[in-house]
């Protein structure tokens, strides 16, 4: 097992829990040097950490490029990246301290920039990835006061003060107000993004099952009827949610499928998808 800590009370409480339950596991933290001291105070905080609990510590120091992409994005990426190849060296489980409030916050934010069922069920207890998130039926509030009651000391990061970044003010100025207006919506949107998820894998299921009559396998590539995707009730939509595993957009999908000549083609990163008749060809690009 590994743990991704920051220093921060959500992973910091987490690593107490574990330890508490007799979970034997390695902590891995991640010091950007955003904050200048500060990112060196969470280090170190860390590392003591780790002795005194008795794990294992992992740290690793990255460059931030301010002047290209959102930090956010580049320091998301240089993170998992990371903990992926810790994974892969490892065989091992990454654990991440994402709780209830996260859910929330993560729900807004999908439903905000537009999304499908994907977006909207929210954080998963475990991801193909192999990250699985322990605290995620707990609130914030939950963590601060089993941390409060433990005597369990952690790290403040000035940076979640700042309304600059988009969670944060989710945090601090909508969230509030939503709460105010329905006190219980952590535990509603809970039940909300659980029966989305059931959802979700019962539409997957259907859909790959009617998918597997509609195409044959060639030496050309995939072959799809398309006189049977016609018989879906949304034939472009099912297109899409069956091809999107290989790099289409919706948009894509749905150019093609209106195109009136053979031999139109869309091409993603890795594969081709073109007309012919009346089928699709998939091939490799």
């Amino acid at each position: 097992l590994l743990l991704a800590i920051s220093g921060g009370m959500e992973s910091v409480c987490l690593a107490h829990v574990l330890k508490k339950l007799g979970y034997n596991l390695e902590l891995v933290h991640c010091n950007f040097q955003l904050r200048g001291e500060e990112s060196k105070g969470d280090e170190k905080f860390v590392k003591h950490l780790g002795i005194d609990l008795e794990y294992e510590v992992k740290v690793k120091r990255f460059s931030i490029d301010k002047d290209k992409e959102s930090v956010q994005l580049q320091a998301r990426n240089l993170r998992y990246d990371w903990f992926s190849k810790l994974q892969k060296e490892n065989n091992a489980c990454l654990l991440t301290a994402h709780h209830k409030s996260d859910v929330l916050e993560t729900f807004l934010i999908n439903l905000g920039r537009g999304t499908g069922l994907e977006g909207l069920h929210g954080i998963l207890p475990k991801n193909t990835r192999n990250i699985v998130r322990p605290f995620l039926a707990v609130t914030r509030e939950e963590i601060e006061e089993y941390c409060k009651s433990n005597r369990i000391e952690y790290r403040e990061d000035s940076s979640n003060s700042s309304n600059a970044y988009i969670r944060n003010k989710l945090r601090h100025k909508v969230i509030p107000a939503l709460k105010d207006i329905f006190p219980d919506i952590e535990e509603r949107l809970w039940d909300t993004t659980t029966r989305v998820k059931e959802s979700e894998d019962l539409l997957k299921a259907n859909i790959a099952l009617s998918w597997e009559d509609c195409i044959t396998q060639s030496e050309g590539g995939m072959e799809i009827n398309l006189e049977k995707v016609k018989t879906q009730k949304n034939p472009v939509f099912f297109l899409y949610e069956s091809l999107k595993a290989y790099g289409f957009t919706k948009s894509m999908v749905h150019d093609l499928w209106s195109a009136k000549l053979s031999g139109a083609k869309v091409q993603s990163a890795i594969h081709t998808l073109y007309k012919d008749r009346g089928m699709f060809i998939l091939s490799k690009t």
